[in-house]
């Protein structure tokens, strides 16, 4: 949990993590949070255990009327049920989503300066699991906030991977920030965080970096899919890469 009126803008400073890759990041990699399997549509003989939640924070201030849910997948669980209240007790819905196979959910036009509570619980075809901790945020008072007014660069042009399948080296092309740092993460099929750089270009524009396929201590990865992530102020986006022999 985060503390009392903290932004939901520095919360976000890692954001969310889509799950290409069908994992979630390794807590070294992204703060606090560690992996979990997928478990959608598996089989189980119980119903599916607690989910725990990820974003919009807990106390989450100054969010955007249109929020991206997430949490964490759930072992055996084949679909999710998300509930979305101006009251904590949840006796009137703004939102109950069932039937979800994803770990992320959508929303948009929510009301401005209003607190909002949301929970989520896994399903199976053996049951219900019990509802996650209720989490409440408050959006934002100007419906602008999340918006990009810095830049007209779409956002999937933000990153480009070439080559991509690579062997020995591949390079980042990176466009649309303005004065801000930029860091670069990627991260391997485990979860694990491999290789991290954050810089803060002196000019505007287009900026490149190249990764050797090479860790952090310099040794060589091996072959297969990883995940390149880049955070560049509020965004996060995303690329899958294969590397190849």
């Amino acid at each position: 949990m985060f503390a009392t009126g903290l932004s939901f803008k520095i919360q976000f400073k890692i954001s969310l993590l889509i799950i290409a890759l069908g994992i979630l990041p390794d807590p070294d990699c992204f703060a606090d949070k560690g992996s979990g399997e997928s478990g959608s549509g598996s089989l189980s003989s119980q119903p599916p255990d607690t989910v725990a939640l990820y974003s919009p924070f807990d106390l989450s201030l100054d969010v955007p009327v249109t929020v991206e849910f997430s949490w964490y997948r759930q072992i055996h669980s084949s679909y999710y049920q998300l509930q979305l209240s101006a009251m904590p007790d949840f006796s009137a819905l703004l939102i109950d989503q069932v039937n979800i196979t994803d770990t992320i959910y959508r929303a948009g036009d929510l009301a401005l300066s209003t607190t909002h509570y949301w929970r989520v619980r896994a399903m199976n075809v053996a049951g219900e699991g019990a509802f996650s901790d209720v989490w409440g945020f408050t959006t934002s008072k100007d419906p602008t906030v999340g918006l990009d007014r810095g830049s007209a660069v779409d956002m999937k042009d933000l990153l480009t991977v070439f080559p991509n399948p690579f062997n020995r080296q591949t390079s980042f092309r990176i466009r649309g920030f303005q004065n801000q740092d930029i860091v670069v993460t990627i991260v391997g099929s485990n979860g694990q965080c491999i290789w991290k750089i954050q810089d803060h270009p002196d000019q505007n524009g287009t900026y490149e970096m190249t990764w050797d396929g090479c860790d952090q201590h310099g040794i060589r990865v091996g072959d297969g899919l990883y995940l390149v992530v880049l955070q560049i102020g509020k965004h996060l986006i995303y690329r899958k890469i294969m590397k190849i022999e």
